[in-house]
Parts: structure tokens; C-alpha cells; sequence
């Protein structure tokens, strides 16, 4: 018996062209006070409107919207926080 490998390249994910949560932080430990806070990565080759995006938790019933004019170029982060002063304490962010 002979055994050959058969090996096919996966298909793309119908996701590759889009926005990632990259990082979640809603539970930090003891002594940190960013709060929560939420990193959102373009992964694709085009620029993404985010105007509108609505972010809720089982609190909000209206949830937050990001604001109009909020582009995400190609290969950007962008970090939505609910302290933005505690969350530059500690952490380097634009």
C-alpha cells in the first residue's frame, strides 16, 4: 500500500474582507480602571465606514453609537474604550 498526501488549499473565510473584534477587555483584574474597552481591527484591503455601529451589553438598551465620520483604513486599529483618560494611563493609544 502506498500512501500519498492529499493536500488542497482551504477556501477563504467569507470573513476575510472585514472588521475584527481583536481584543475584549470587559473584566479587568483587580486595580486596573480602564474599564471596558474594545480593540476593532481592519483586516481587509478596503476603508470601512463604522458610523452607526451600535455596541450594547445586557445593561443598554440603546446601546452606544460610534460616530459619524469614524473610517477604519486597511491594516487599522481602533480602540473604543469607556474611559478613554484610564485607558491612556495605562496603555500607549493615539
Amino acid at each position: 500500500m502506498t500512501l500519498e498526501p492529499i493536500i488542497k488549499a482551504r477556501p477563504f473565510s467569507g470573513l476575510k474582507d472585514s472588521v475584527i473584534f481583536n481584543e475584549i477587555a470587559y473584566y479587568q483584574p483587580e486595580g486596573d480602571t480602564t474599564g471596558d474597552w474594545i480593540e476593532l481591527y481592519n483586516r481587509s484591503s478596503n476603508s470601512w465606514n463604522l458610523s452607526g455601529w451600535v455596541l450594547t451589553d445586557k445593561t443598554y438598551k440603546e446601546g452606544w453609537s460610534i460616530p459619524e465620520g469614524t473610517e477604519l483604513k486597511p491594516g487599522e486599529f481602533v480602540v473604543l474604550t469607556q474611559y478613554l483618560d484610564k485607558f491612556r494611563t495605562n496603555y500607549e493609544a493615539d
